[in-house]
């Protein structure tokens, strides 16, 4: 996450251009083994292009930032039209480029909204390919041609392209506990699903869950609350050495509908209090929400427990269907508001 315009790495500060970084621009792109990758950077390229470069920066809508090792200037890194970056020859092949475009790009799909992202590279520039690639940027359309400033002349370039399902499928999200690990479901996680589920006293405290379930059946399941860097998702549950033991989530995104199902041999160990909190605090600020909701069966009386634990309040009482129920059944539906939590 950015801060104060900031964004902070192992070992780089990634921050908003300012007057002061034009010699040290100027310095490192006057080079005609850097500027030849890049197609509108003039050469030579003197200190009032970097002054106009940065003036023009700090007045636009761009997120484009300088990328600094202790006090030193690197390079540049940012989003103008097109992602992209450059380093200083000396800095070459040291895995800034990489932490630097890795950590811009954390911070653009973070965002529940975030906007796909182009990028490009000239198909002689093996490095910023492999880099762009390992990113998870990947091909789209024929090789164009485009007009190199400093080279004056023609060049061939790949365009490519990376969108929020692809970044958050190559960089899941991952929320870790003392004892837990909570990250997405996927579909490897189908079988051990349909096994925990196929147990009528858990398929019967849901509502689209039947104890029958095949291991297709949980694969649709999954699909269809999967991890897409938005909120409303259902993510896996499992104990440090990876076994499954439940799942967890939110949506649809109208109510931020909360719920969770646990193995029964795992059942009154406070895993889901512990799972249930960490996932609430990290659920709630990334996506800057403050009230849930959340039901359960009125025969349920444990899950009641957790829920008033976690400071859901009751706030009705109802009828409900269960998949795994033959009659509909009493269930209580509760609210839990974040702000007055935090105020208590």
């Amino acid at each position: 996450m950015a801060r104060d315009g900031k964004i902070k790495t192992d070992r780089l500060t990634l921050r908003p251009l300012e007057e002061a970084d034009a010699p040290s621009i100027r310095d490192l792109i006057d080079d005609f083994e850097v500027v030849r990758w890049l197609a509108s950077v003039p050469h030579p390229y003197e200190l009032a292009d970097a002054k106009q470069f940065i003036a023009k920066q700090r007045t636009g809508s761009e997120q484009v930032w300088a990328i600094i090792h202790c006090t030193e200037l690197l390079g540049v890194v940012g989003c103008e039209k097109d992602f992209g970056y450059w380093l200083g020859r000396a800095h070459w092949g040291q895995g800034y480029g990489t932490e630097a475009a890795r950590a811009v790009l954390e911070h653009h799909f973070f965002c529940a909204h975030a906007q796909p992202l182009t990028s490009a590279h000239h198909v002689d520039n093996a490095r910023s390919a492999s880099i762009l690639r390992n990113l998870g940027f990947s091909y789209r359309g024929s090789p164009r041609m485009r007009t190199n400033a400093a080279l004056n002349l023609e060049y061939e370039s790949r365009a490519m392209l990376l969108t929020p399902e692809q970044w958050h499928g190559l960089n899941p999200w991952v929320i870790e506990t003392e004892r837990l690990t909570i990250d997405p479901l996927t579909s490897r996680d189908a079988k051990d699903l349909a096994t925990i589920t196929s147990r009528p006293d858990v398929a019967r405290m849901t509502g689209s869950i039947r104890p029958d379930w095949t291991e297709a059946d949980a694969a649709a399941w999954i699909e269809q609350g999967r991890w897409r860097g938005k909120s409303g998702m259902r993510m896996a549950i499992r104990l440090k050495d990876g076994t499954l033991i439940g799942k967890i989530g939110a949506g649809p995104v109208k109510d931020h509908d909360f719920g969770y199902l646990l193995a029964e041999e795992y059942w009154s160990k406070g895993y889901i209090t512990e799972a249930a909190r960490a996932f609430l605090s990290a659920y709630t600020a990334r996506f800057d929400v403050h009230t849930l909701t959340a039901s359960c069966f009125d025969d349920n009386p444990a899950s009641a427990r957790v829920l008033k634990k976690l400071g859901f309040v009751k706030t009705d009482v109802g009828m409900a269907q269960s998949k795994a129920r033959l009659e509909p059944a009493a269930v209580s539906h509760y609210r839990l508001d974040m702000q007055e939590k935090a105020g208590a």
